[in-house]
C-alpha cells in the first residue's frame, strides 16, 4: 500500500536532508517545494510542519519559510550504532568469503586513502576508506543487511560537524582503518569488527566534543 503523498515528501526530504543534499542553513520555501514535486500545498505543507516537529527544521522568524537546522546529536547517535550493528552482522561471513584478490584490491584504495590524508584531502581518504569496507561487506551474502548499511548517511554529509574534528583525528581514523584491513587480510573476523566499534565509538567522542563546542543545545 502506498503512503500519504505527504509522507512520501517528508520521507523524500529527510533523506537529502541526512544525505547533505540540504545543507544545514538551507532555506525550504513552501511554494519551491511544491514546485520540486509537483504537488498541491498542502500536503507539502504537511510534510514541512512534520519536519519541523522532528526537529530537522525551524520556522523562519521574518519570513515564511523554514530552515535547515543542525541534526540533532542524538541522531548522529543513533546513526553510528546502526553502523556498528550491521558491522557485527556483515563482518563475518564477509571476512570468510573475501578472496586474496579482493584484499589486494582494498589495500590499493586504502594506500590512496592514506595518500590523501597526508595531503590533507581528508575527505577524499574518508571515502576511500568507506568505499573498501563497502565492497567487503558485500561478500557477505546479507542482502538486506547491506542494503540497510548502504543506505545509512556518513558524518561526512554533515559538513560542520566533519570540518570541527581536528586533521589529527582523521589521521587516527587512517590507522585505524589500516589496523581493520590487516584484520580482513588475516582472517579475523571478531578482531576486525572490535576494531571497527571501537573507531565507530571513538569518531563518536569526537563528534560530542564538536556539539559541545558548537552546539551544545543540540545535544
Amino acid at each position: 500500500m502506498s503512503l500519504p503523498l505527504r509522507d512520501e515528501i517528508y520521507n523524500d526530504l529527510k533523506k537529502r536532508i541526512l544525505f547533505g543534499e540540504l545543507s544545514e542553513g538551507s532555506i525550504l520555501k513552501e511554494r519551491e517545494v511544491v514546485k520540486h514535486y509537483l504537488t498541491s500545498r498542502t500536503p507539502v505543507r504537511e510534510a514541512l510542519e512534520k519536519l519541523e516537529v522532528s526537529g530537522l527544521i525551524v520556522n523562519l522568524e521574518n519570513e515564511p519559510g523554514y530552515m535547515v537546522r543542525i541534526i540533532p546529536y542524538s541522531d548522529i547517535e543513533e546513526i553510528v550504532l546502526l553502523f556498528i550493528s550491521c558491522c557485527k552482522i556483515l563482518s563475518k561471513d564477509s571476512i570468510k568469503n573475501v578472496t586474496d584478490e579482493d584484499i589486494k584490491e582494498y589495500y590499493q584504495i586504502q594506500a590512496e586513502a592514506r595518500k590523501n590524508s597526508e595531503n590533507n584531502e581528508l575527505l577524499k581518504a574518508a571515502n576511500l576508506c568507506s568505499e573498501w569496507k563497502n565492497r567487503l561487506f558485500s561478500k557477505g551474502g546479507r542482502n538486506r543487511s547491506y542494503a540497510i548499511y548502504k543506505s545509512l548517511p556518513r558524518i561526512t554529509n554533515f559538513s560542520w560537524l566533519w570540518n570541527g574534528i581536528s586533521i589529527d583525528r582523521h589521521s587516527e581514523s587512517i590507522r585505524d582503518n589500516d589496523a581493520m584491513l590487516d584484520a580482513v587480510k588475516n582472517r579475523q573476523a571478531a578482531e576486525f569488527y572490535q576494531l571497527y566499534r571501537r573507531h565507530m565509538l571513538t569518531y563518536l567522542d569526537w563528534c560530542v566534543e564538536a556539539y559541545q563546542r558548537n552546539y551544545p543545545n543540540n545535544i
